[in-house]
């Protein structure tokens, strides 16, 4: 299975970016992600079988431990690859204050293989 780690928004969030979504697909119709997959992509890790999932919880458990809450808002908009088959992105002000957990994670998962 591929598998990514990931953090939830909050509902308003979601509504915001889905709203903005909406008019956008007017001016660029293309594939767009259904609301309630928005998140903020943390590590992509690929194809994993049960064991690499369950050796991931474990890495999340440990990475997480004395993580305080974030404050992040939306930034501007993005996008991935060629203009043309491009994956639109949204970024986020504040996202330096996820780095620690960022090297904390990446740090576990290292450690679990």
């Amino acid at each position: 299975m591929r598998v990514f780690i990931g953090i939830a928004l909050p509902d308003n969030i979601r509504r915001t970016l889905a709203d903005d979504a909406e008019k956008l697909y007017k001016i660029i119709p293309g594939r767009y992600v259904a609301r309630d997959n928005y998140h903020i992509t943390m590590v992509f890790i690929g194809e994993t079988d049960q064991k690499g999932v369950t050796d991931i919880k474990r890495a999340m458990n440990v990475a997480e431990k004395g993580q305080r809450s974030v404050e992040l808002s939306l930034g501007h908009p993005g996008y991935f690859g060629k203009r043309e088959n491009a994956l639109l992105h949204m970024t986020v002000d504040g996202w330096k204050q996820l780095w620690d957990l960022d090297n904390r994670l990446r740090r576990a998962l290292r450690e679990e293989g």
